[in-house]
Protein backbone atom coordinates (compact mmCIF):
# COMPACT_ATOMS: atom_id res chain seq x y z
CA UNK A 1 0.00 0.00 0.00
CA UNK A 2 1.47 3.33 -0.60
CA UNK A 3 0.60 6.73 0.66
CA UNK A 4 0.76 10.44 -0.48
CA UNK A 5 4.46 10.97 -0.37
CA UNK A 6 5.74 12.95 2.45
CA UNK A 7 7.26 17.27 2.54
CA UNK A 8 10.96 17.22 1.63
CA UNK A 9 13.01 18.09 4.45
CA UNK A 10 15.26 21.70 4.56
CA UNK A 11 18.58 21.86 2.38
CA UNK A 12 21.80 21.38 5.04
CA UNK A 13 23.45 24.71 4.89
CA UNK A 14 26.73 24.79 2.83
CA UNK A 15 30.17 23.59 4.12
CA UNK A 16 32.97 26.39 4.42
CA UNK A 17 35.14 27.05 1.23
CA UNK A 18 38.74 25.55 1.54
CA UNK A 19 41.60 27.63 1.70
CA UNK A 20 43.15 28.72 -1.36
CA UNK A 21 46.89 27.80 -2.33
CA UNK A 22 49.46 29.92 -2.63
CA UNK A 23 50.31 31.23 -5.90
CA UNK A 24 53.28 30.59 -7.53
CA UNK A 25 56.32 32.84 -8.99
CA UNK A 26 54.97 34.87 -11.77
CA UNK A 27 56.66 34.11 -15.55
CA UNK A 28 58.81 36.44 -17.48
CA UNK A 29 58.32 36.73 -21.05
CA UNK A 30 61.27 36.00 -23.08
CA UNK A 31 61.14 37.89 -26.76
CA UNK A 32 63.70 39.02 -29.28
CA UNK A 33 64.19 39.73 -33.35
CA UNK A 34 66.93 40.18 -35.24
CA UNK A 35 68.39 39.45 -39.24
CA UNK A 36 70.98 37.08 -39.77
CA UNK A 37 73.52 39.42 -42.29
CA UNK A 38 75.72 36.51 -43.15
CA UNK A 39 78.58 34.64 -40.82
CA UNK A 40 80.26 36.96 -38.29
CA UNK A 41 78.84 40.06 -39.72
CA UNK A 42 79.29 41.99 -36.48
CA UNK A 43 75.37 42.40 -35.62
CA UNK A 44 75.24 42.63 -32.08
CA UNK A 45 73.43 40.03 -29.76
CA UNK A 46 69.76 40.49 -28.98
CA UNK A 47 69.23 40.38 -25.81
CA UNK A 48 65.78 38.36 -25.19
CA UNK A 49 66.03 38.53 -21.24
CA UNK A 50 67.75 39.35 -18.23
CA UNK A 51 66.28 38.19 -15.16
CA UNK A 52 68.86 38.23 -11.97
CA UNK A 53 72.15 36.57 -12.85
CA UNK A 54 70.86 35.55 -16.26
CA UNK A 55 71.01 37.52 -19.81
CA UNK A 56 69.62 35.20 -22.48
CA UNK A 57 70.46 36.77 -26.21
CA UNK A 58 69.66 35.77 -29.82
CA UNK A 59 72.97 36.13 -31.38
CA UNK A 60 72.62 37.02 -34.85
CA UNK A 61 76.50 37.27 -35.85
CA UNK A 62 77.64 34.27 -35.53
CA UNK A 63 78.95 31.67 -37.97
CA UNK A 64 75.30 29.94 -37.93
CA UNK A 65 72.10 31.69 -38.30
CA UNK A 66 70.42 30.63 -34.90
CA UNK A 67 72.62 30.65 -31.83
CA UNK A 68 71.52 31.33 -28.29
CA UNK A 69 73.73 32.79 -25.38
CA UNK A 70 73.66 32.28 -21.77
CA UNK A 71 75.41 34.79 -19.95
CA UNK A 72 75.75 34.83 -16.01
CA UNK A 73 77.49 36.93 -13.41
CA UNK A 74 77.84 34.42 -11.02
CA UNK A 75 79.28 30.47 -11.39
CA UNK A 76 75.56 28.10 -11.91
CA UNK A 77 74.98 24.73 -13.92
CA UNK A 78 72.89 25.36 -17.19
CA UNK A 79 70.78 21.39 -18.47
CA UNK A 80 69.02 21.96 -21.91
CA UNK A 81 66.95 19.35 -23.89
CA UNK A 82 66.24 20.29 -27.53
CA UNK A 83 64.02 19.46 -29.98
CA UNK A 84 64.94 21.05 -33.25
CA UNK A 85 63.78 20.38 -36.87
CA UNK A 86 65.84 21.03 -39.68
CA UNK A 87 64.41 21.26 -43.01
CA UNK A 88 62.02 18.87 -41.94
CA UNK A 89 64.75 16.04 -40.25
CA UNK A 90 63.97 16.72 -36.61
CA UNK A 91 66.67 15.83 -33.44
CA UNK A 92 67.10 15.78 -30.37
CA UNK A 93 70.09 16.71 -28.22
CA UNK A 94 70.69 17.18 -24.17
CA UNK A 95 73.82 18.21 -22.36
CA UNK A 96 74.49 20.41 -18.94
CA UNK A 97 77.38 22.22 -18.46
CA UNK A 98 79.10 24.34 -15.63
CA UNK A 99 79.40 28.39 -16.69
CA UNK A 100 80.65 31.54 -14.97
CA UNK A 101 80.91 35.30 -15.93
CA UNK A 102 84.31 34.17 -17.83
CA UNK A 103 82.94 31.80 -20.28
CA UNK A 104 80.99 32.95 -23.26
CA UNK A 105 77.80 29.87 -23.25
CA UNK A 106 76.99 29.76 -27.10
CA UNK A 107 74.64 27.03 -27.86
CA UNK A 108 74.05 26.08 -32.06
CA UNK A 109 70.41 25.34 -32.57
CA UNK A 110 71.40 23.53 -36.36
CA UNK A 111 74.47 23.12 -38.08
CA UNK A 112 74.05 24.22 -41.96
CA UNK A 113 73.27 28.25 -42.40
CA UNK A 114 71.38 27.64 -45.67
CA UNK A 115 68.16 26.24 -44.20
CA UNK A 116 65.01 26.56 -42.26
CA UNK A 117 64.85 25.82 -38.83
CA UNK A 118 62.97 25.69 -35.90
CA UNK A 119 63.96 24.30 -31.97
CA UNK A 120 62.28 23.99 -28.88
CA UNK A 121 64.51 24.54 -25.73
CA UNK A 122 63.85 23.60 -22.23
CA UNK A 123 66.69 24.90 -20.02
CA UNK A 124 67.31 24.99 -16.11
CA UNK A 125 69.57 27.61 -14.82
CA UNK A 126 70.82 26.53 -11.47
CA UNK A 127 73.31 28.65 -8.86
CA UNK A 128 73.55 29.11 -5.47
CA UNK A 129 70.72 31.35 -4.66
CA UNK A 130 67.95 30.03 -7.03
CA UNK A 131 66.75 27.97 -10.34
CA UNK A 132 65.35 29.49 -13.84
CA UNK A 133 63.40 27.73 -16.16
CA UNK A 134 63.32 28.48 -19.39
CA UNK A 135 61.33 27.13 -22.32
CA UNK A 136 61.98 28.69 -25.49
CA UNK A 137 60.63 28.58 -29.04
CA UNK A 138 63.48 29.70 -31.44
CA UNK A 139 63.31 30.15 -35.30
CA UNK A 140 65.12 30.94 -38.49
CA UNK A 141 63.41 31.37 -41.44
CA UNK A 142 66.40 31.16 -44.63
CA UNK A 143 64.56 33.63 -46.97
CA UNK A 144 64.03 36.58 -44.63
CA UNK A 145 67.19 35.87 -42.64
CA UNK A 146 64.64 36.57 -40.13
CA UNK A 147 65.37 34.98 -36.21
CA UNK A 148 63.20 35.16 -32.93
CA UNK A 149 63.01 33.40 -29.76
CA UNK A 150 59.73 33.24 -27.63
CA UNK A 151 59.29 31.64 -24.47
CA UNK A 152 58.76 31.81 -20.65
CA UNK A 153 61.24 31.98 -17.64
CA UNK A 154 59.92 31.47 -14.47
CA UNK A 155 62.38 31.90 -10.97
CA UNK A 156 62.38 29.89 -7.97
CA UNK A 157 64.34 30.01 -4.73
Amino acid sequence: MNGDKGVQGLQGIQGIQGIQGIQGPPASRVTADCKWNGPNSGDAPATALTLHELTVKLVCNGPYPVMIEFDTTVNATLSMGLLQNVNGTQSTNENSSEISSTTVNVYFVGTYPDSDRTADLFVTYNNASRTITLQLHVSHIQSSGADLVRGTAVVSG
